[in-house]
């Protein structure tokens, strides 16, 4: 066996493998052109030799890098290939994964279409026990509901997803859950609790150094104290903005409402300030910031 070279099918799984390393390695680096590059080399790869697993892990990187770029509808088409792709095949799991994903692409423009799609991933990921599907489509719903205007129903979907990732021991998920029962707490009028939402998903942010939940929990932390102090939650959204300027941990498209909501009402508030304010932030430590938040949150 020594010194034989590999059946043209292994070789080609290793070729797309290493290419798919390649994007992981670019993607982390922010240079997402060249891991889109890879990563479709890669899944052409897989393809011609029916990987079919391989292709469908494949596009969801690939999902990810374009929604990276803000290629939103390049995104979608490659999540319905994935989903189309699982379907055919059975992947029951990873055609749910998809399908939450479908959901969060078309949530601004059809939020009836998108929870449609949210509570069919939801149904799949309690009958399979996927944990992961099921926090996600109840998070994913929450998100309908409050841009729908009912907090009551978003709040229980976030708990509800909150919960979820608690018993199965899912950080991410406690933190994306948290993330949003903070900005429903600021939106009913109690900036303690948002404040304090907002803070626990820091916490685990930072515990995992994960760069884009931090950026995502000082973003909510800026949005729940700008009613109080506008020069204070520019200043956090500056080093929210520092964070993502790395280019990797940019804005997806429906993070963008809540941020650009905040950066409108401090920019209400402060006027020609506003400039000033936010670049004030670079003067003064991110910490110095949060004890400010979590002292004016308490005199309140």
């Amino acid at each position: 066996m020594a010194g034989r070279r590999p059946p043209p099918v292994a070789s080609i799984g290793h070729s797309g493998c290493g290419e798919a390393r390649r994007c992981y390695a670019d993607g982390l680096a922010g240079q997402h052109a060249d891991a889109e590059r890879e990563i479709v080399t890669a899944i052409d790869l897989f393809r011609s030799v029916g990987d079919v697993c391989s292709v469908v892990t494949s596009l969801d990187q690939l999902i990810r890098e374009q929604q990276t770029m803000g290629r939103y509808e390049a995104a979608e088409v490659s999540v319905r290939e994935a989903r189309d792709v699982s379907a055919t095949h059975g992947l029951r799991g990873w055609h749910a994964t998809m399908t939450t994903r479908l959901a969060s692409l078309i949530r601004l423009g059809d939020p009836n279409g998108a929870a449609e799609l949210h509570h069919a991933a939801l149904d799949v990921g309690r009958e399979l026990a996927l944990p992961d599907v099921e926090a996600t489509a109840l998070d994913g719903l929450g998100l309908v509901w409050r841009r729908c205007g009912d907090l009551d129903e978003a709040r229980r979907c976030h708990e509800a997803s909150r919960l979820v990732s608690s018993r199965f021991r899912t950080a991410r998920g406690v933190a994306r859950s948290a993330i949003q029962l903070g900005y429903v707490a600021e939106e009913t009028g109690d900036a303690l609790a948002a404040v304090r939402y907002h803070d626990e998903a820091l916490a685990i942010a930072r515990d995992r150094s994960d760069e884009r939940g931090v950026a995502s929990a000082i973003e909510g932390l800026a949005s729940a104290a700008a009613g109080d102090d506008a020069e204070l939650a520019a200043m956090l959204l500056w080093h929210a903005a520092h964070l993502r300027g790395s280019g990797a941990t940019p804005l997806w498209d429906d993070d963008r409402l809540d941020v650009e909501r905040t950066e409108r009402a401090v920019r209400a508030q402060l006027g020609d300030r506003y400039d000033a304010a936010l670049e004030a932030g670079r003067a003064h430590q991110l910490d110095e910031l949060l004890e400010r938040v979590g002292a004016s949150s308490h005199a309140h």
